[in-house]
């Protein structure tokens, strides 16, 4: 396998363990969340809290870990490509290689987002 072959794969496979570990994380926060509002709700004698299946608790990605910002999935996935993007050097046919979508898909979401075009 040549060098930047072997250089992307590296790349893909440490960008997708750690999406495995976000997405871990993600999912107990969440279900500590809804532990602690079940429990809450349990002591105050109310009814449980209603779900809100159109956001997510999540990390913004700024590394403190807070995780208080509730954010729609489309802005979560917003982030997470960018993310991407910038730990691809800018390089969008390895970032979309990376996330496992076409390259016309990714051109669409960044236009979508106002992104500037790509670096000839």
């Amino acid at each position: 396998m040549e060098r930047s072959a072997m250089r992307t794969v590296m790349t893909a496979a440490r960008v997708f363990s750690e999406a495995d570990v976000l997405e871990m994380e993600l999912r107990r926060r969440i279900e500590d969340i809804e532990r602690l509002k079940r429990r809450l709700a349990e002591l105050r004698g109310d009814a449980p809290p209603p779900r809100e299946p159109h956001a997510a608790r999540a990390d913004d990605g700024d590394g403190d870990g807070d995780g208080d910002e509730v954010l729609p999935l489309a802005e979560i996935e917003r982030r997470y490509i960018l993310k991407v993007l910038r730990k691809m050097h800018g390089n969008r046919t390895h970032t979309a290689r990376a996330l496992g979508i076409g390259t016309n898909t990714l051109w669409r979401k960044l236009k979508a987002w106002g992104e500037p075009p790509a670096r000839p």
